[in-house]
Formats: C-alpha cells, structure tokens, sequence
C-alpha cells in the first residue's frame, strides 16, 4: 500500500482514515468535489444551503491540513475517475449519501451516490489496475435485530433487513461490490461495516458526536428504546487500513466497539461530565416519536423530513459481533469511556 485514492476524505471517516495514512507516512491522492473547494457566499445561497456549503468548505479547509494530494472530480464523473486511479494501488471508498428521509427525490439521490457511485469507483479500479479497494458501508446494511443479540457478517438480510431507504441504498451499494469477482488482474475488493461512530477531531458535527454532547447536557433525561453498537472514529481508521492490508476478497468486516442501551450511555457519559447521574428518565414511545415529528412539521409548514420508517429501529438492536474482524484482521477496538471521554473533551 503506497500509492493510495481516498474518496469520501473531507468527512469524518474521511479525515481520520487520511490522518493514519500520514502517519505511516503516506501521502494520498483525494478526489474533491469542486464546490467543495469554493467559499459559499452568503449573499447569493439560501439559508439552509449556505450553512450546508459552509460546513463542506470548513471541513475541506480541515482536511487541507493534511498530506494530500488532490484531484477534482466525483464518484458519479467517470473520467475524473479514471484519472484520479490511474497508478494507484489502494483505494479507500469513503464517500456515501446521507439521509433519513423517504422521498422519491430522497431514494434518487442515495441511489445515485451510494449505488451508482460505488459502481463508477470500482469499474474505475478496476480499469487502472488496482490491487485492492476497501468500500466503506454500514451496519445497516448487515440488518437490526428485535432481540438482544449481536448480528454477525452472516445474518439473514430478509430476518433483520432495515426498510429505510439510506439503509437500503448501502445495502445495496455493498453488494455492488461483494459481487465483484476475484482473480489475476482483479482488485481484492473487501467491504468494512462501521456501527454508530464518533470520535474526535470532528469538523463536521457527525450524528454520533452531535447526540453525545446533547447527552452530556445536566438537563438531558430522554431515552429511547433503542439498541446501538458505538465505534471510535480512530478504530475504524485502523479497521479500514488492516481491511487494506489483510481482509480477504468478497468479504465484509463488521468493525463495531461496545453495544450498548441509550440508558447505559446516559448514565457512563453523565459519569465522565461529572454530572449527577440521572435519577429517573424519561421513555420516549414510537407513537409519540411520530406524533411529535408531525407536529412540528405541521407548524413549521413544511414536509415530514423524518419519516415514520425511522421508527422501526424502535425496540431493535443494532448490536453486532467482531469476531471476524478480530481473528483475521487483528483488529480490536477502544474501550467506550475512551471513546466518550475523547468525544466529549
């Protein structure tokens, strides 16, 4: 591994799978979206996409900071990259769509990015000669489960398949690149599936962190019941790269850290904050969830943006098995009171 494409590298996997290449002393060539590298001008953008554009360009000015090397285009422009891989050995897919919601406009654009972009990057892979390619996907794609056990890299997908459309389009995207066939002059493509990650150095606010620091509030005393696998941003980085060096043809990596209740999770952040531990808290329902996001959609004037279907992961269990990534890969995860007390400080 020494001639390296990142795509996906201005975001929080992004950033720290490029970190641990610098320190290896690895200089990786990134592909960048062009608006990416443009400050947004406040004058001429919405106000929602502004805030958007600005976040991007901050984390790509973060990003700059770092040893790369980097080339202009997109996972949906095939000559960009076909460009950005020639005379690369590795590459790293990091760039996915994100999003809860359900439109048809929604499922278009996840297609779009995660399916078909996936598609792009590994038919361009393959085209330069790449030796291997490790494509990022998610826990969601291995399914939720109704009881209180782990899934592994083995679990049915019609059992505990997730009918969220980001689900489904990573699903999907993943099997793009399971099905590859393996071979002389054939990349080694290896999927790895991280749980809900967070971490530092965060120039994005991900999901993970955001609901970690809302948690570490005195006040905060909700929970949901709700099952959920953690991973630190900092695993998955070395995850990703011993998937690189060590992971095995058409196989996924579940890479996850501690399972845990959002309970538990109140109660170990409100131990590290120094806060006193919550005396009671408060369940939220499903019923009430959905109540209360169409209300608020209701008097904002605007369009559910958070569906329904994100209410079956109520009473589920994204918790999930590491065996596999352990024995062959020698991977091994940080404790969580690591992880939140890098988080939170």
């Amino acid at each position: 591994m020494n001639n390296v494409l990142v795509t996906g590298p201005t975001r929080f996997l992004g950033y720290h799978v490029i970190k641990l290449l610098n320190e290896k002393g690895i200089c990786p060539r990134v592909l960048v979206g062009a608006k990416d590298q443009i400050r947004p001008d406040e004058n001429t953008l919405p106000k929602k996409e502004y805030k958007t554009a600005l976040s991007d360009w901050n984390a790509y000015q973060s990003m700059k900071q770092l040893d790369v090397e980097e080339i202009q285009g997109n996972v949906n422009d095939i000559n960009s990259l076909q460009a950005a891989c020639k005379g690369v050995d590795t590459v790293f897919h990091l760039k996915f769509g994100l999003g809860f919601g359900d439109s048809e406009d929604v499922k278009k654009q996840l297609y779009k990015v995660n399916v078909v972009g996936t598609k792009n990057v590994l038919n361009a892979a393959e085209k330069a000669g790449v030796k291997r390619v490790v494509a990022s996907s998610s826990v969601l794609a291995i399914g939720i489960s109704p009881e209180r056990k782990p899934l592994d890299e083995q679990a049915d997908w019609e059992t505990y398949k997730s009918n969220v459309p980001y689900a489904v389009s990573r699903r999907e995207a993943e099997l793009e690149a399971l099905k590859r066939p393996g071979g002389t002059n054939l990349p080694v493509v290896v999927v790895v599936n991280p749980a809900f990650t967070m971490g530092p150095d965060d120039f994005v606010k991900a999901p993970a962190n955001r609901l970690v620091k809302l948690m570490a509030k005195s006040w905060f005393r909700f929970t949901a019941p709700i099952g959920f696998g953690v991973l630190d941003v900092r695993d998955y980085a070395r995850g990703a790269l011993l998937a690189a060096e060590k992971g095995h043809h058409g196989q996924r990596y579940i890479l996850c850290g501690e399972n845990v209740t959002s309970d538990v999770l109140l109660k170990e952040i409100a131990s590290i904050t120094g806060n006193k531990p919550p005396q009671f808290l408060i369940t939220i329902p499903a019923c009430l969830v959905s109540s209360l996001l169409r209300i608020i959609s209701f008097i904002k004037g605007s369009r559910l943006k958070q569906p329904p279907t994100i209410i079956e992961f109520w009473g589920k269990y994204a918790w999930y098995d590491t065996a596999l990534a352990q024995k062959e890969l020698g991977w091994k995860p940080l404790s969580l009171r690591k992880t939140l007390e890098d988080t939170l400080n």
